[in-house]
């Protein structure tokens, strides 16, 4: 995750989680309190406007001594006025923690520190919710065993490791895909991490993967403006204008973006809704053997595809999310999820209105491409990841290919047909709704179908009373976005 985002947010939730637990237990009179605490700040920074400011920080090793301080720089990008001026990083890095947080509470309600099964111990009859017909036999709710010994900072700590993990193959993988396209341009592997990381940082340091952490929010310009210097490239006829040329780059750029957002997705497993199901459960058919593997279903995979796309500074709207259903029929389980958001919902996607060359007319446009093209589901409902834009859009029997397309020149708009004006905070509250409801529908459900005794009804008020408190939250003010000024230069002599 964005190293001082996620470094912050981090801090806070520690001090919560720490307050309830003692020698690896549970202490469950104090989950309540901890966990409403960790939403309330988690919700209220997603709802934050934050403007983007790029500080980069350096190691300096002092001369009398091991200590290490910071140095710190504040980047004036020339092309800062070319992008969105609004940083995605700390909604987006809220939202991960939000549904990793919720998912954790909504287990620890479910089994209240009773004993479950994990890969080298099933004799316990916990059993998967069967959203679709019942197979023959019901499959058992199984946990990684690494889930028995990890207190709850160390189970953080090992979210944390997966999700940086994950983005950093995804960059992996984005620079192999962008050398391999952009090398007809003789663009080096080096010249693009040069334009993409800052150029300090990895030269003084060994750690690839923190590299990561230092990315330009306009290393698509500096890409571009690298491309048309080296190359004297013949344009198609209607590219003119150097606006155009500099899109004309990008359509490329975003090509290679997609193609390694597909690149790294997870097995699917229909049973996870949260992170934290993502990271220990496993599926019965993978516990014979040592099971690394983490599983996800459209819900995730939609929000990790919205991740890589704000963590990599894409316009926050351009980047949304398509809830879908074959028909206006509910699904039978997600009972809150659909009277919250008050549709139907039985499938996710994830919406990125990308620029494209298209080779039919000669123009480049706007389109909307959806990670999971499913849409000849009769019945859509879009939510764009945006301050400013028109909000959602719903449209009903869409086939094919459903683009928003705009001439050259193109602001990035993101309405739709049949598309209504909404109030943004109500957009941003959606797309939280959408991410955090599935959780409680599942476990309420698995409650009902695992406890027989008398805490079952217990178990289930106490998770609608979480709906009620995160509705409570999400109805609060946003907080408005702060000027901040940056930190001082330390003025520190290195070796």
């Amino acid at each position: 995750m964005c190293a001082n985002t996620s470094n912050n947010i981090l801090k806070n939730i520690i001090d919560n989680l720490q307050l309830f637990q003692k020698d690896n237990k549970i202490i469950l009179s104090s989950i309540k309190e901890r966990f409403y605490k960790c939403y309330e700040y988690l919700i209220l920074n997603y709802k934050k406007k934050k403007e983007i400011k790029q500080i980069f920080s350096y190691n300096i090793d002092m001369i009398d001594g091991n200590k290490s301080l910071y140095f710190y720089k504040l980047y004036e990008d020339p092309y800062i006025n070319e992008i969105s001026k609004y940083d995605s990083n700390l909604n987006i890095t809220s939202l991960i923690f939000l549904n990793y947080l919720l998912d954790y509470h909504c287990y620890l309600i479910a089994y209240n520190n009773n004993e479950f099964n994990t890969i080298n111990n099933q004799n316990f009859d916990f059993y998967h919710i069967e959203w679709t017909p019942p197979r023959p036999i019901p499959t058992k709710d199984i946990y990684k065993d690494e889930l028995l010994n990890k207190n709850p900072n160390e189970l953080l700590e090992l979210f944390c490791n997966n999700i940086n993990v994950r983005f950093y193959r995804f960059i992996e993988v984005l620079l192999l895909k962008l050398y391999t396209t952009l090398k007809i341009f003789n663009i080096t592997l080096d010249e693009i991490k040069e334009k993409m990381f800052e150029k300090k940082h990895y030269q003084v340091n060994d750690d690839k993967n923190s590299l990561y952490n230092f990315m330009y929010c306009t290393w698509k310009q500096r890409l571009t403006e690298l491309i048309i210097k080296k190359y004297n490239f013949d344009y198609p006829n209607n590219i003119i204008s150097d606006d155009q040329i500099k899109k004309y780059h990008i359509t490329f750029i975003n090509t290679a973006i997609l193609d390694s957002i597909n690149y790294c997705d997870n097995d699917y497993f229909e049973n996870n809704f949260g992170m934290f199901n993502y990271l220990f459960n496993v599926k019965t058919e993978d516990t014979k053997i040592n099971n690394k593997k983490h599983y996800s279903n459209c819900i995730l995979s939609t929000l990790f595809e919205i991740y890589f796309l704000l963590r990599i500074y894409e316009d926050r709207k351009n980047v949304g999310i398509m809830i879908q259903c074959p028909d206006k029929h509910n699904h039978r389980y997600w009972i809150i999820t659909q009277r919250e958001i008050n549709n139907p919902i039985s499938h996710y996607t994830a919406v990125w209105n990308r620029l494209i060359y298209d080779k039919t007319d000669g123009t480049i446009k706007y389109e909307k491409k959806y990670f999971r093209n499913e849409l000849t589901y009769k019945y859509s409902d879009m939510f764009m990841m945006s301050y400013d834009s028109s909000g959602s859009s719903s449209s009903t029997g869409a086939t094919g290919s459903s683009s928003s397309s705009s001439s050259t020149g193109a602001t990035g708009a993101t309405g739709a047909t049949n598309s209504t004006s909404t109030n943004d905070s109500d957009n941003m509250n959606k797309i939280l709704q959408i991410f955090l409801y599935p959780i409680i529908d599942y476990r309420i459900e698995f409650i009902k179908h695992n406890i027989k005794d008398s805490t079952s009804s217990d178990k289930i008020t106490e998770l609608h009373n979480i709906v009620d408190y995160i509705k409570m939250l999400i109805e609060t003010k946003s907080i408005k976005p702060k000027k901040t000024q940056p930190p001082k230069k330390l003025n520190v002599k290195s070796k």
